[in-house]
């Protein structure tokens, strides 16, 4: 069933599986996502094509429809904490009004599974533990965001692969001490033009130390 706003909040609620309220952009931005969830609506529509919301209404448990563009609009700080697991389907984009968001391993891990991309005005930053970010998928942290997606050691030193070292969509924040650590054969053959800017030094060393510092993410 489909209802506009006005029919979803008259007091009725409604037992269907798939309820869907569709209505202008502004109609349904003016109201509470709350209450529509109340009302027994499963899925928003925007008739304009278009929704912009907050992290409350991303996850207030509505989806979204597929075809809308619904860019998901909030402050670093709601952004930096969020839990992203409570999302709705078909979210397009993330935009911090700072311009800013600095998020976990974890949080950029559940934000790939949705397919999102932070907006291309956002300084995208991984803040968290060396071993987190030194064990983590460096393309799936790549793909938040079409800018270069910043890396940053809370505790100041990182340990790369080469591997690592040249994904495309990362780079090493100045401040920490990045050490790029793989085989001798693997240096000597290294396309050095692929290297992400900060990197500090290079260490050679032997295979089974590199086997020894590999999670299942390297495997």
């Amino acid at each position: 069933i489909t209802v506009d706003v006005t029919q979803a909040l008259a007091g009725i609620t409604f037992v269907d599986t798939t309820v869907i309220v569709s209505d202008t952009q502004a109609n349904i931005e003016s109201k509470s996502f709350t209450d529509l969830v109340n009302a027994g609506i499963t899925d928003v529509n925007s008739s304009t094509g278009s929704l912009n919301i907050d992290f409350a209404e991303s996850s207030s448990g509505l989806n979204f429809i597929s075809g809308n563009t619904v860019t998901l609009v909030d402050t670093a700080i709601v952004l930096g904490s969020a839990d992203y697991s409570t999302l709705g389907t078909n979210i397009d984009s993330i935009n911090s009004s700072d311009n800013t968001v600095a998020l976990t391993v974890a949080q950029a891990n559940t934000i790939d599974t949705y397919g999102i991309n932070f907006d291309a005005s956002d300084t995208v930053t991984i803040l968290d533990s060396q071993s987190s970010i030194e064990s983590a998928n460096f393309t799936n942290l790549g793909n938040l965001s079409t800018n270069d997606v910043v890396l940053d050691s809370n505790t100041g030193n990182l340990n790369v692969t080469l591997t690592q070292a040249s994904t495309s969509g990362i780079v090493f924040t100045s401040s920490d001490n990045v050490v790029l650590s793989d085989t001798a054969a693997s240096l000597s053959a290294a396309d050095y033009s692929l290297i992400k800017a900060n990197i500090d030094s290079i260490n050679a060393v032997s295979y089974t130390h590199l086997r020894a510092h590999e999670t299942p993410e390297h495997l």
